[in-house]
């Protein structure tokens, strides 16, 4: 029993069709399509069991084809008929390997100089590509979402792990007193077999002060400004007096 598998490999997976020859078990990407050719001698009929139930195999000069898209693992039973009504059968396995969830780790890096501008550095990885990333931020008010900003972010859509880099201003997001804002990333990648897949990074928040905090800020900054003054008032009238006594000890 001589058997040729040629696998069709989904396009979008990136990887190289191939003929593999008398191989019982194949190792395959979701979704491939598996074309067997079996060169059969004495043999007046082939068929398979697939799925619980027979099909009979085209016949061509000897050569029987059967063709299978696989989207899980199964096993193949191949029953063989001679003029004597004899039968004869081989077993075929196929190992199927299922897209992977798309991953990303993400870090929101601190600005001193400014709280509302987020700085994020992380990495993206797929087993074989991406559809998009996009920058999500949602607008909350006591619990319940007012509204949800969406941004894209540039990303090469063919490399399997990648680095991110993004800033983003949430001063170009309005908040009034109370309301929060949760901000993270979402990939997804390119599965055209179950359709595309995504994951989130990690949740931040970020949260309006409220009128009593921001008056509470305020005075904070107002008393540190007022023992700064005193400070160097009390250091000014120090100089004052280093200078009036140097100036006695000068004219003695």
């Amino acid at each position: 029993l001589r058997n040729r598998a040629y696998i069709d490999y989904p396009t979008y997976t990136g990887l190289k069709d191939e003929e593999l020859i008398n191989r019982s078990q194949l190792k395959v990407a979701e979704g491939s399509t598996i074309r067997w050719t079996f060169d059969l001698k004495n043999t007046t009929g082939a068929s398979m069991l697939n799925n619980a139930s027979f099909e009979s195999l085209t016949n061509s000069n000897g050569t029987y084809h059967f063709e299978d898209i696989v989207k899980t693992d199964k096993s193949l039973m191949l029953v063989l008929r001679n003029d004597e009504e004899l039968t004869d059968s081989s077993m075929l396995s196929i190992f199927v390997v299922k897209d992977q969830y798309p991953s990303i780790s993400a870090l929101e890096l601190v600005d001193t100089n400014s709280s509302l501008i987020k700085y994020f550095s992380g990495e993206i990885r797929d087993d074989y590509g991406f559809g998009k990333l996009t920058f999500n931020a949602a607008v909350k008010n006591n619990g319940r979402i007012d509204s949800i900003v969406n941004q894209p972010v540039k990303i090469a859509l063919s490399i399997n792990q990648q680095p991110i880099h993004f800033i983003f201003d949430l001063n170009s997001i309005t908040l009034t007193e109370g309301q929060s804002i949760e901000y993270y990333f979402e990939i997804w990648d390119n599965d055209g077999v179950n359709g595309s897949k995504s994951t989130r990074s990690q949740t931040w928040t970020f949260r309006a002060p409220t009128a009593a905090e921001l008056n509470d800020k305020n005075n904070k900054q107002a008393d540190q400004s007022k023992t700064a003054m005193d400070n160097q008032l009390s250091e000014l009238k120090k100089m004052d007096k280093e200078l009036e006594q140097l100036r006695k000890d000068l004219l003695e």
